[in-house]
């Protein structure tokens, strides 16, 4: 089975050493929110700071975890699959395609 995107490592690391990368929330076709990371999406777990792969029903087992100061404190697995494809709208939102 392939891979795709990075393996996880510690790139950048803040004082406090968490990781240090943009993401952003968008939401998610059934209006849920979804964390954006590195074009890959996660969907929260029931621990409030926990996300997974959106793919995760696919067999992804990639996740991350957000720090209380909203920075990723850890990120673990590779994807299955390549990142989804989004589309930003002149309004700013982001669009699934396909």
């Amino acid at each position: 089975m392939p891979t795709y995107g990075v393996k996880p490592t510690r790139i950048e690391k803040s004082k406090q050493n968490c990781y240090i990368s943009d993401y952003q929330f968008i939401p998610s076709q059934k209006g849920r929110q979804l964390v954006m990371w590195r074009q890959y999406t996660y969907a929260q777990d029931h621990n409030k700071r926990r996300y997974y792969c959106s793919k995760q029903k696919m067999g992804c087992k990639a996740r991350l975890k957000l720090g209380i100061d909203g920075s990723i404190e850890s990120v673990g697995g590779i994807h299955a699959h390549p990142p989804p494809v989004y589309v930003k709208t002149p309004s700013g939102n982001m669009v699934r395609v396909s």
